[in-house]
């Protein structure tokens, strides 16, 4: 009989039209918690607070703009407003 691997199947779920694993968005929250990113509502829009850049909003309606989200990691501001 031959061994065969077989993969961890880790569950995943939808955020923000996203497909991401739990432990990824847990992470996020975890970091949006502990590095205290800020959130804001205007006219409907929510900005969240740059951490690495400071004095910097995010924009974040349903996707964020910071350089994480547009390499299509989940970040931690979504995680923030979400």
């Amino acid at each position: 009989m031959v061994a065969t691997a077989q993969r961890e199947v880790k569950p995943t779920i939808q955020v923000a039209g996203q497909t991401t694993t739990v432990d990824a968005w847990t992470r996020a929250i975890e970091r949006a918690r502990v590095e205290g990113v800020q959130v804001y509502q205007h006219n409907g829009t929510w900005l969240a607070s740059s951490i690495s850049e400071p004095g910097v909003l995010h924009t974040v309606n349903g996707h964020c703009d910071c350089k994480g989200a547009q390499r299509g990691l989940m970040c931690k501001h979504t995680a923030a407003v979400t």
